[in-house]
């Protein structure tokens, strides 16, 4: 069970985005000495550029999908509704034809 006191759990870790001034040190220190990191997990900043482009390169995969889908969609809509307009002039002909017949 976590015992919070002052926004830190028992280990005395800020928790719920709290950070106190110690905090705000530590971080600073960890950056002085250690100029190649960019964060606290011990990234390099190159590693997290690569994670950044990867986000970006799936976020593009994934729009390219739903584009893609929606295209996919317009034609089979368009498709769809040439077929039932070739459906239709059988019809109206059919319909013209039937009523030839009657005048005759």
């Amino acid at each position: 069970m976590n015992n919070l006191t002052n926004g830190r759990d028992e280990d005395g870790v800020a928790v719920n985005g709290v950070l106190e001034l110690r905090d705000l040190l530590l971080i600073r220190l960890f950056q002085h000495r250690c100029p190649e990191m960019d964060n606290v997990y011990g990234e390099t900043r190159s590693q997290m550029k690569d994670d950044e482009n990867a986000d970006r390169t799936l976020l593009s995969y994934s729009r390219d999908e739903e584009i893609h889908g929606e295209r996919e969609q317009e034609m089979k809509d368009r498709m769809e509704k040439g077929q039932e307009e070739k459906e239709d002039k059988k019809t109206r002909k059919g319909q013209e034809e039937m009523r030839k017949d009657k005048k005759k």
